[in-house]
Parts: structure tokens; C-alpha cells; sequence
């Protein structure tokens, strides 16, 4: 064991010096403040003394230190270079000089709809495909009915896709409903959203299960809705508990599955096993609107081994940047069939449209009037 005394003019000062000279594991045994007074100080003053030990490091244990150190700061540096990157890529698409191809110069709302896009950060992929249909639909109309930015949204719009699930009415169930996706992705949240808006709102016989009921989890929130809405809930701790509860659920409408959080990257491959006790199971997939486009694509390619019903996307009210959803959107063309907004249960949870996707995409920019002309909506594109 090192011991030594540190002496500071305030305590930050004296906690500095421990930390550099012994680091972050060192032990604070004692502070003691003091006034200086005679010889010391030529007036009345403060300090502290403060004690500290540390345990001493052999060759093995110092060298795993430094390992720790540079492991610590090297994923530092990577954070802040990704960072970085996200921050140039940000500035090019508002600061280069992206320009409409020359055909649309001659249209300037739509030039001005073009530019708008591109600061928003909408792919380039998606953008060359809009405008090859502008282009088209330009090329057919006449002066007596020109094409506007409504028209031109509308076009944006058949880029991505949502869904009904209701649609068609009078299927036949039960149904098994799956929500997958990353941990902290709100999956337990929504989960409990849409069995209190399926009982009330639309008088729906609903089954809650859990597969998420590891010490500390959060299904204990579902047990208590289930309780509320009268609807039967059943947390599985196992596969065989999983094909004992599908034999006892009562006759529903619908059954909604809680999963456990997943990986970006390392999905949990127990689950495919799981969800295959299922009869027809239909799998949603969770995504967060406050992710970067990179983990949104992760989170899709991980989610994807399951054959996806349905996109959900979550946390719509936190997001200040929807590009990287919307992008990722009209890349997969993976239905999207509802939206959190907010964490109250069940009101802040809404059916997906594509008026409303459009929206988001310009959230935080000015005001977004409806359209005149059918679903839509449209922004002040020369802001």
C-alpha cells in the first residue's frame, strides 16, 4: 500500500494532484483544512491537506493498467473522431453548394423543394429517384396545370411505405404479435401503449407475454397494464414455459410478445428458437428516430433474419434529426405501422402515415402547412 499526503490551496487543487500522481483508484483516507498563519503566508489563508493510498502495482498490474489507460482513451479517440465525421458530413449538406440538376432551374419551387431536401439530409439515392419521377411528371403536364410542391411531395411519399395493420378487417385470430429490437429502444413501453389502445379504443381481447423476465427487467410494467385492462399476462422464463402458455391462453383476439433487448450487432440467436413456438407469429421491429443512420441500418440487418411485418419507430418526440430514419425507410422499404411520441400510456402512440413521416422529416424547421390537394404535407421549402 502507497501512502501520501497531498496539500492544496482548496480541495479541487489537492484531489487534482492525487489523481495525477497515484490515478483514479487511489483511496481518500482523510481532508483536513487548515489556516495559514506567520511565516507561511503573509496573510491569513486556507489549505488542505488530504491523505491518500493506493494499492502497489507489480510489473503484471502496472502494465494491465496502462493497457486499461490506453484502451480507455483509444476508444475516446474513436468516439470523437466518429463524432467528428458525423459533424463535417452535417456541414456539407448545409454548406456545400448542392445544386438542382439544370432541367429543374426552370422550376423554381421545385429547385427551391430540391435544395430543401438536400439540407435536411435526405439520401442521395432517394433524391435521384424523386427527381427522376419530378422529371417524368414535369414532362407530362401543361401550362394550364403546371406541377407545384404538392404534386412533387406526393412523389417523395411513394418513396417509403406504411401499413394498416388492421387491413384487411376480419382476420382471424389469435394473432402474435412479436416487438424485437435493441435494448433501451422502448420495446416494453410500446408494448404496454398499444394493449391498452387495442382494449379500450378498439375492444380487442388481449394477451400480454413476456420473454424479457430476467431479474431486474422491466415486465412487472406490463403485468400492472395487463391487471388494469383485464388482460391476461404471462411472463416465460423458458422455452417448455413458452409452449405450456400458448396451450392455456383463453380464446383472444391478440397476443403481444415482449422480447429481450438485442443486439446491434450480436443478435441473440436463443429467440429465432423461441418465437418458432409461435403460430404465425408477425414481427415487429423497434427503432429509435434519435438513432444515427448507422445503427439504424445495424439494428435493420439484425432485425431482418425475422420476416418482418412491420417497422415501429420510437421516441419521434426527442429526435431533431429524422434524415437518418427516413433514409433507411425508403432503402429497405420496410412498412412502417405506428409512432411513439412522448412516454404517456397509451396516448402517446399513433398509427404511422406518410403525411406524418413527411412531417418529421422537418421538424425543428418552420412551420409545415397541410397540403390543398389531397394527403401531405407542405413545408416552407425556402427556409
Amino acid at each position: 500500500m502507497k501512502l501520501k499526503t497531498y496539500i492544496g490551496r482548496n480541495l479541487k487543487e489537492a484531489l487534482a494532484q492525487v489523481k495525477k500522481e497515484l490515478g483514479p483508484e487511489a483511496v481518500i483516507l482523510s481532508t483536513q483544512s487548515r489556516r495559514i498563519l506567520g511565516p507561511r503566508a503573509v496573510r491569513p489563508c486556507t489549505e488542505v491537506e488530504v491523505r491518500a493510498a493506493v494499492e502497489d502495482r507489480g510489473p503484471a498490474q502496472a502494465e494491465s493498467y496502462s493497457r486499461k489507460i490506453y484502451d480507455e482513451r483509444f476508444f475516446l479517440l474513436k468516439q470523437v473522431q466518429k463524432e467528428l465525421r458525423e459533424l463535417k458530413e452535417l456541414f456539407a449538406r448545409w454548406f456545400m453548394p448542392f445544386g438542382p440538376p439544370a432541367w429543374l432551374s426552370a422550376y423554381n419551387e421545385l429547385a427551391d423543394l430540391h435544395q430543401s431536401l438536400v439540407r435536411r439530409g435526405v439520401a442521395d439515392h432517394v433524391l435521384q429517384k424523386w427527381l427522376a419521377n419530378v422529371q417524368e411528371l414535369v414532362r407530362g403536364a401543361d401550362s394550364y396545370h403546371p406541377v407545384d410542391t404538392a404534386d412533387a411531395l406526393r412523389l417523395l411519399m411513394e418513396s417509403f411505405e406504411v401499413i394498416d395493420l388492421w387491413q384487411p378487417p376480419g382476420r382471424k385470430g389469435p394473432r402474435w404479435w412479436t416487438f424485437i429490437g435493441p435494448a433501451g429502444v422502448g420495446k416494453t413501453t410500446t408494448v404496454a401503449k398499444l394493449a391498452v389502445q387495442l382494449a379500450l379504443k378498439m375492444q380487442k381481447k388481449v394477451g400480454l407475454i413476456s420473454l424479457d423476465c430476467m431479474p431486474g427487467r422491466t415486465y412487472d410494467l406490463l403485468a400492472l397494464y395487463g391487471k388494469l385492462i383485464g388482460a391476461p399476462f404471462i411472463p416465460i422464463p423458458g422455452k417448455q414455459e413458452l409452449r405450456e402458455a400458448l396451450n392455456r391462453l383463453p380464446e383472444l383476439d391478440i397476443v403481444l410478445i415482449d422480447t429481450p433487448g438485442q443486439g446491434l450487432t450480436s443478435p441473440d440467436t436463443n429467440l429465432s428458437d423461441w418465437l418458432a413456438e409461435l403460430p404465425q407469429p408477425e414481427h415487429h421491429l423497434l427503432l429509435s428516430a434519435t438513432w444515427s443512420e448507422g445503427n439504424l441500418a445495424a439494428a435493420i440487418r439484425t432485425g431482418s433474419r425475422f420476416p418482418l411485418e412491420s417497422i415501429i419507430i420510437t421516441k419521434a418526440d426527442e429526435c431533431r434529426d429524422f434524415s437518418g430514419s427516413f433514409n433507411q425507410l425508403c432503402r429497405h422499404h420496410l412498412p412502417v405501422s405506428y409512432l411513439t411520441t412522448g412516454p404517456r400510456i397509451p396516448e402517446d402512440m399513433e398509427p404511422a402515415s406518410k403525411a406524418r413521416i413527411l412531417a418529421l422529416l422537418w421538424k425543428n424547421y418552420p412551420k409545415i402547412a397541410p397540403c390543398t390537394a389531397g394527403e401531405g404535407y407542405e413545408p416552407a421549402v425556402g427556409a
